[in-house]
């Protein structure tokens, strides 16, 4: 089964929907998302009414709290983006898949590309799933360690001047899976 993870949607629904459309251009069959649906971008209300419809596991972002306290969001938007899970433990094809944020212990705690391995690992001390998918730091990573750890990237507010969106595919078969990150165009 593919799977798409994606995180960091901040209201840019425009990218949201070319990435879903890469998505199922290479057959994915279920999307996962690691939070921050709406705030900073043009159509936080659009987005978030969009995902509320769709059957897709989901955790909350850091920027989904803050956007559930204090927003121009009406009440059922606000109640979504409240009551979401912090994390989320999911079985794919026999694979056992965390879904957070930031990282397992915060959040807001980032995951880089150039971090070294001892700073990851103790990151996600303690965590039995065997993948774990996370964002909130806009920047594409993989690690391959005890656990086997991917930051999506980020779908709608890439930073550094880019002008792509950022997300993964993962293919999960019979308890073994490959990850992929996908860059799509959206200027």
């Amino acid at each position: 089964m593919k799977v798409a993870v994606i995180s960091d949607i901040h209201g840019n629904f425009k990218a949201l929907e070319l990435v879903l459309a890469d998505a199922a251009a290479q057959g994915v069959e279920r999307v996962l998302c690691c939070g921050d649906l709406a705030l900073g971008g043009a159509e936080p209300a659009k987005t978030i009414d969009f995902v509320r419809e769709q059957d897709w596991d989901i955790v909350q972002g850091n920027c989904d709290l803050m956007m559930a306290e204090d927003s121009d969001l009406n009440a059922q938007q606000k109640d979504f983006l409240r009551n979401l899970p912090l994390q989320k433990t999911i079985d794919v094809e026999g694979v056992k898949v965390l879904l957070v944020h930031g990282s397992p212990r915060s959040q807001t705690e980032n995951i880089f590309p150039d971090m070294r391995a001892e700073e990851v690992e103790e990151m996600i001390k303690g965590v039995d799933s065997d993948v774990i998918f996370c964002g909130h730091s806009h920047r594409p990573a993989g690690y391959c360690l005890s656990k086997t750890v991917v930051n999506a990237g980020t779908v709608g507010r890439p930073l550094h001047g880019e002008t792509y969106a950022c997300y993964a595919v993962a293919d999960f078969n019979n308890g073994k899976f490959s990850i992929e990150h996908r860059f799509v165009d959206y200027i």
